[in-house]
């Protein structure tokens, strides 16, 4: 005897219910799974945000940290070959879950640019890791231009020549020899023929504005207090001079100044003229000369290590020797001047 037709029907629209219920279970429960997934990750998105911009704001508060002491870091490793100096370190913030490695690169004179990274990670083995580099140019009194000077600098030809006047540049009497002197007018100078330039070469050198801004770092106010400062130490100790008239006997520097190691920087403002060398003085450093000069720069003998500028013309006399410090010691190809300042170098910061 067959089933009754309206269990029969009963129990299909059962099975029918209950297959029902149990795809929307499955399907409820995929969705819930969904956006408890979701959420998992925008959780551990967000977690992984605060992290990155945790280690972010660690690597970059070592650069900031770091940007002012560069001058006085000690610890640096020195290839003997490049000259180029190494520094690492780490260090540890507020956070003892976080560290960062900073990693210095200091190029050799005259270029002194210093590449500073910074680079923050999670110490728990994660590799959760920021990066990030900054190149910075460090300034002394002297411009990159300046740094680079040969040992004569005219911005005009000179009236008068002396009997007997030796230029030595950098890598004096070889094929390597630079420059000796800097032109920056177009005139001629043919008189500079009868110097002796030791294989050198006189080249003109375009200057925009004043000459004593493309030397130096500072303004005027600037560097007289920098000499101002050092006006209170022995003479000895002075690297900047700010040459005032008191410190000339009728027009006459008689006092030699520097030393291979310690050279300085002997400013001849325009209100002060062009002084006349006394016999036997000896520079070592810069020697600047504001003012063009009408009396001979020298009574007999004038040594000048280093560089000599003149923003004018000015008859050369006497016995005139000028000459690069690396001629004089190798291992001291530019000037000792101490790091005034750092300057970021534009374009240079980047993280990844």
């Amino acid at each position: 005897m067959s089933p009754c037709p309206a269990r029969s029907r009963f129990i299909q629209r059962g099975a029918a219910t209950l297959l029902i219920a149990l795809v929307l279970m499955i399907a409820l429960t995929v969705i819930t799974l969904s956006v408890a997934k979701t959420r998992v990750n925008e959780a551990q998105v967000n977690i992984n945000q605060q992290w990155q911009a945790q280690l972010f704001a660690s690597a970059e508060s070592t650069l900031e940290e770091t940007l002012p002491q560069l001058s006085t870091l000690t610890g640096w490793t020195v290839d003997p070959v490049s000259g180029e100096a190494h520094y690492r370190v780490t260090r540890r913030g507020n956070d003892p879950q976080i560290e960062s490695v900073l990693t210095l690169r200091r190029s050799p004179p005259p270029q002194r640019f210093v590449d500073m990274q910074a680079r923050a990670q999670r110490n728990d083995k994660s590799g959760f890791t920021v990066q990030i580099s900054q190149r910075v140019r460090q300034l002394t009194i002297l411009s990159p231009m300046a740094e680079l000077a040969p040992p004569l600098i005219l911005a005009g030809c000179p009236s008068s020549f002396p009997r007997t006047m030796h230029i030595y540049p950098r890598y004096a009497d070889s094929d390597r020899a630079g420059n000796a002197v800097w032109l920056t007018e177009k005139a001629p100078c043919p008189g500079l023929g009868r110097a002796d330039l030791h294989g050198g070469a006189v080249t003109r050198r375009e200057v925009s504005g004043a000459l004593r801004d493309a030397m130096f770092t500072l303004d005027r106010e600037a560097y007289a207090a920098l000499a101002e400062r050092d006006r209170a130490l022995p003479p000895g100790q002075r690297q900047y001079w700010l040459v005032q008239p008191p410190d000339l006997d009728r027009g006459h520097w008689s006092r030699s100044v520097g030393t291979l190691n310690r050279p300085v920087l002997l400013y001849f403002p325009a209100d002060t003229g062009c002084p006349v060398f006394a016999d036997g003085v000896q520079v070592y450093g810069v020697v600047f000369i504001e003012s063009p000069c009408k009396a001979p720069l020298a009574e007999n003998r004038l040594e000048i290590n280093g560089t000599l500028i003149i923003d004018g013309p000015a008859p050369l006399a006497g016995n005139i020797r000028l000459a690069n410090l690396q001629t004089l010691e190798p291992a001291y190809p530019w000037f000792a001047f101490p790091v005034l300042h750092n300057i970021r170098v534009p374009g240079s910061w980047r993280d990844f």
